[in-house]
């Protein structure tokens, strides 16, 4: 499987993460669910007013959040033609994951670990709004994690 992350970073006054970084992330995100095929993930890394505005838009949530996740929205037709296959676009807030991670008493980059694998798992379909569909997605979350040296994030802070 080749992942293919391609990222905007529109806080480079912020820690984030480089693109090696967060293809391993999104590698275990797939791996934790069986996912092999070659995929392309878009990522953009905004401040907390442009993702207020999406949250907003998108969610009808008008404050700041730590990650939204837009899941392709391509025919299936289309999708099978192609060498890899489109996933969808992640948006993350660097500021405001320093502060969840501060608030949190959690270590940033295990913390942008999980965000990162939490959005690779809307992009597949995944959602935590029924708890049974919140306790499956936490368990890949887990395990996904713990792949990469990780703590359950369940259980820290």
């Amino acid at each position: 499987m080749k992942v293919t992350a391609e990222i905007r970073n529109e806080c480079a006054s912020q820690w984030t993460p480089d693109a090696a970084l967060c293809t391993t992330w999104i590698e275990s995100a797939l791996r934790s669910v069986g996912h092999s095929r070659d995929c392309d993930i878009s990522i953009s890394f905004v401040d907390a007013a442009a993702i207020a505005d999406l949250n907003a838009r998108y969610r009808d949530k008008p404050q700041p959040t730590n990650v939204l996740s837009f899941p392709g929205d391509f025919p299936e037709q289309l999708v099978h033609t192609l060498a890899y296959q489109p996933l969808g676009d992640i948006v993350i807030c660097p500021s405001v994951m320093a502060a969840e991670a501060q608030q949190q008493s959690k270590e940033l980059q295990s913390h942008w670990a999980h965000i990162m694998i939490h959005g690779v798992l809307h992009l597949l379909g995944y959602d935590h709004i029924k708890p049974a569909a919140a306790r499956r997605m936490e368990q890949i979350e887990i395990e996904a994690l713990a792949t990469l040296g990780i703590p359950d994030p369940y259980l820290i802070g």
